[in-house]
């Protein structure tokens, strides 16, 4: 029985058929080509496909349409799909591909490594979930066999219920990996662009080892630049986390005062602000209310800011690179009983956001950062949790001199 990991690829003209298959050759997968729209879907009903690879401009059914038959079908629904593209290669063609379901968009001529690169990636993600789906089958087997004996065999009850328990709970973190693997492939194509970048740092560090170059002042920026990369990886598992409902930390709410938690956020951020050389101004007010929050999203909200904030200094090519964190209390004057509100805002000498795109920054994936540096799920993400502790979060932007981000959440 053939095991191997299928792959669909799909494209009218047979010589670019024949060049994918070439290019992914040397993988261990079973490549299944399809010359029509038509070709692919009757393929779709025959094989368990890990990812599918789609021309889009075919005659009588494109890419696009091809696409929406798959998502339309309940087996192939979370089929993650690549699109190529010779022509249709401009922003409004990619985030069309993204409309219909794509994770990915290349366009023609691509780099054949990078195309074998995320081809890797989804081939490990299937493999992975049919290592998961046969642990829990086993899993299940091995817990129905355990409740039979002890069925039979009354005086083992005691000896077998911690194995049982312990069975139970494997399964359990099991079918929670199995479910983050499926709501990774969704957003994987955001961690290419890091790995990409760690990858291509590595490749001229190890150049430069090649050609004697170790004491280049430039391999220290080069480390430091796989290193913030790893630190966005990072950031972007746990972003999934936060969005993927099945696999969410449950809020932890306690009354905290709002400045120790900003003052520890920010001792271990101001590390990172000295090595941009950027001034950190605190201006913590006194007597403000208590609030009940969980700390560590709060935190991560904060991350997310700074981060946005640090970001706008360093790119903006002034002198004057600061970020001010202020700490306040706001009169609910709505309230009948005048209560406070407690508002953390972070201010940034950036270049602002330009006007026509300030609507935009709490969409999920729009970013105004370079393609290697955003995920565009920081601000959504921070909105998100605002909203789960009933808080707010206001964007004041000044074109040319900066930004300020205000926090705001109810005092008790």
């Amino acid at each position: 029985m053939n095991n191997k990991i299928k792959i669909l690829i799909v494209d009218d003209k047979p010589e670019n058929l024949h060049a994918l298959e070439t290019i992914l050759n040397d993988l261990d997968i079973e490549i299944v080509k399809a010359c029509s729209g038509a070709d692919a879907l009757k393929a779709t009903l025959h094989n368990q496909f890990a990812l599918a690879i789609i021309d889009i401009q075919m005659p009588e059914m494109n890419g696009y349409e091809l696409a929406e038959f798959i998502r339309s079908e309940k087996d192939t629904l979370h089929l993650p799909i690549i699109f190529l593209s010779a022509i249709y290669s401009d922003e409004f063609h990619i985030f069309k591909g993204y409309e219909v379901g794509a994770v990915d968009f290349l366009a023609k001529p691509f780099n054949p490594d990078i195309l074998i690169s995320k081809v890797k990636v989804f081939v490990q993600i299937e493999n992975q979930k049919k290592q998961l789906e046969k642990e829990i089958t086993q899993r299940i087997k091995v817990e129905k066999e355990l409740l039979a004996y002890q069925n039979t065999l009354e005086e083992k009850v005691r000896e077998r219920t911690q194995e049982i328990e312990n069975t139970t709970t494997h399964l359990i973190q099991s079918e929670k990996m199995f479910v983050l693997g499926e709501l990774s492939a969704g957003v994987v194509h955001e961690m290419n662009q890091p790995l990409s970048i760690i990858k291509m740092m590595i490749q001229l560090l190890l150049k430069k080892f090649k050609e004697n170059k170790t004491e280049d002042l430039c391999m220290k920026d080069h480390l430091n630049d796989i290193n913030n990369q790893i630190n966005k990886l990072f950031q972007i598992v746990d972003q999934i986390r936060i969005f993927s409902r099945a696999n969410t930390v449950k809020v932890n709410k306690q009354l905290i005062i709002m400045n120790d938690l900003v003052h520890s956020f920010l001792r271990l951020f101001t590390k990172q602000l000295n090595a941009s050389q950027i001034e950190l101004i605190k201006n913590l007010g006194k007597d403000l209310p208590l609030v009940h929050v969980d700390p560590i999203r709060i935190e991560q909200v904060l991350m997310n800011i700074m981060a946005n904030a640090q970001n706008a200094v360093e790119t903006n090519h002034k002198d004057d690179k600061k970020i001010t964190v202020s700490t306040f209390a706001i009169e609910d004057k709505q309230s009948p009983l005048k209560t406070k509100s407690v508002c953390v805002s972070i201010e940034d000498t950036g270049n602002g956001v330009p006007e026509n795109l300030t609507e935009k920054i709490f969409s999920k994936f729009f970013t105004t950062k370079a393609p290697e540096k955003g995920t565009g799920l920081g601000l959504p993400i921070s909105k998100t949790i605002l909203d789960e502790h009933n808080g707010t979060i206001e964007f004041l932007n000044n074109i040319g001199q900066g930004a300020t981000f205000r926090i705001i959440l109810p005092g008790c």
